[in-house]
């Protein structure tokens, strides 16, 4: 019984190709802002880790043995897998479009409904600890409280990120309807971008995070959490395997949660698919792949948020479809791609370094010199040296000339 549901789960998610079922319903959960975004999906990540972390520690010292079922050396498949795979990739260059749409309960000075589209450009290079993200809003459309449609409400705005071994810089928001007097975004610098942890719904992306789970390699965590499981038995984990596909299965009864994972180790130990299930939030993740000099990338990408009330229903959603265009691994990236004017695109910019509190401006327009005739050259004052010449000159002839003349004067 157990070997059917594990392969009707497997069957029913993990699947090669993704497609959007037709009855997708417009999901979406939060204003549409890095900053908000960021609250949840940290706030997410922070909840999951704590209950897990907190479960693990209130079964310490308990006698017995959770309930752990499954082959280990599966854990040494997945890993050995997904590290090959990883160590391939040198660069990464790419183009995507980028769907979202969301909804949620009526609230002053939010909307209720947003559909958006981005299209998103990134590059990555190993060796230089190196990343540059541009962000762009093409398409918009919004409905309020009120039930009033926003069209193009946000068309054209930007956000950014770049990354240079430890130096960080980013724009938040640039809108160029909005910011006409500033001709340009402005770039903060700051540090600490290893810690960094972007939102699965965050209007940025992190390029290797996206081979990451929450910041740590799949097979990593699961190993923590195999190894953590032993010691409680608050927490349920299930491993099991069909064909090349790895089904990671956690469960915590007394919280009433679910973690399902699931690896394709014929295509670099990539995860497939993903799912949190709590009482009220529930997220899923499925990823479509693609094997490009040599490595196994993304192709495509579908995330979903709902969350529900205290009652059952619905309270937020949010769907968002990553879509890639432009998809380049193992190219050469010249490293100029990776500066400050390469991230301004040629624009001016104000950088704002917020370690120093120092602003300097970028790409400011130069004044223009009109050119005239020269003009003559001013007349030369008399100086003290040029008298003293002049007195030379004309002074000692002269007093040789005068004592000439006595001298010639008193002869007999």
């Amino acid at each position: 019984m157990r070997d059917l549901r594990r392969n009707q789960f497997i069957a029913h998610y993990a699947l090669p190709n993704i497609r959007l079922a037709e009855s997708t319903p417009m999901l979406a959960s939060f204003p549409a802002t890095t900053t908000d975004e960021r609250r949840v999906a940290t706030a997410h990540c922070i909840t999951t880790t704590v209950l897990l972390s907190a479960v693990l520690w209130i079964g310490t010292g308990a006698r017995g043995i959770a309930d752990v079922v499954g082959d280990e050396s599966l854990l040494h498949e997945a890993a050995f897998a997904y590290e090959e795979n990883v160590a391939k990739l040198r660069t990464w260059v790419s183009e995507l479009e980028v769907n979202d749409k969301s909804k949620q309960p009526p609230s002053p000075g939010l909307f209720v409904a947003q559909t958006n589209t981005h299209h998103v450009w990134f590059a990555y290079d190993r060796d230089l600890s190196a990343y540059i993200v541009r962000w762009r809003c093409i398409a918009s459309d919004a409905t309020d409280a009120e039930g009033k449609k926003h069209p193009s409400w946000k068309d054209n705005q930007e956000s950014g990120e770049m990354a240079i071994d430890s130096d960080l810089y980013r724009i938040s928001i640039y809108d160029p309807k909005r910011d006409k007097l500033a001709q340009g975004p402005s770039i903060a610098k700051t540090v600490g971008t290893q810690a960094r942890d972007s939102g699965p719904f965050e209007e940025l992306l992190i390029p290797i995070e996206l081979f990451q789970h929450h910041g740590e390699s799949p097979p990593s965590y699961w190993r923590r959490i195999w190894d953590g499981a032993r010691e409680t038995k608050e927490m349920n984990v299930d491993l099991s395997s069909n064909g090349p596909e790895i089904l990671f299965r956690i469960a915590v009864p007394v919280h009433n949660t679910i973690q399902e994972y699931v690896i394709d180790r014929s295509k670099g130990g990539m995860l497939i698919y993903t799912l949190s299930d709590e009482p009220n939030v529930k997220w899923t993740t499925q990823v479509a792949l693609a094997e490009i000099a040599g490595v196994w990338v993304p192709s495509r990408i579908e995330r979903s948020r709902v969350e529900r009330g205290g009652d059952g229903q619905v309270v937020k959603e949010h769907w968002r479809e990553l879509r890639w265009t432009k998809n380049l691994v193992n190219v050469d990236i010249p490293p100029s791609q990776f500066t400050v004017d390469a991230f301004r695109d040629g624009r001016p910019a104000r950088l704002v370094d917020l370690r120093t509190k120092g602003v300097t401006k970028l790409g400011q327009p130069v004044p223009q010199v009109v050119a005239t005739a020269p003009a003559p050259p001013a007349p030369r004052g008399v100086t003290l040296r040029s008298a003293l010449v002049y007195a030379a000159a004309f002074g000692i002839p002269l007093v040789l000339l005068v004592w000439y003349s006595w001298r010639r004067l008193r002869q007999p």
